[in-house]
């Protein structure tokens, strides 16, 4: 529980500083440790396949490269790359040649929150 409150703190921290950094490496290091969770559990839970793994590499491997890019994997084998617009063409591109990807999709930030009136 106080691993979880000070990630939240250290999230919303680097959110409100804008630094894609840490936002990247908090993802990145709770979905690991939530997989570690899952396999450690008894029966264990492994959702992870060869792509997931292929991809969390290439993920690695552009982070090593340069290209700022971390990833989070949900309760499945999907891999969600995390990087700066201007890094999302390469990122794209490399996942898309990594062996077993089957599909990449692009995702980017909605619009700033705002108050809207309840509906009746």
């Amino acid at each position: 529980m106080a691993s979880t409150t000070r990630d939240l703190d250290r999230m919303r921290a680097a959110i409100l500083a804008g630094d894609l950094e840490a936002v990247g490496t908090l993802a990145e290091g709770n979905a690991l440790r939530m997989h570690a969770d899952m396999l450690a559990s008894e029966p264990p839970l492994l959702y992870w396949n060869a792509a997931t793994l292929a991809a969390m590499t290439t993920v690695h491997e552009l982070r090593a490269a340069g290209t700022g890019t971390w990833f989070t994997i949900d309760a499945g084998p999907q891999v969600k790359a995390i990087c700066a617009p201007e890094d999302a063409d390469t990122v794209a591109a490399a996942l898309a040649a990594t062996p077993g990807v089957q599909q990449v999709l692009r995702a980017a930030p909605g619009p700033a929150a705002r108050l809207v009136d309840p509906v009746a």
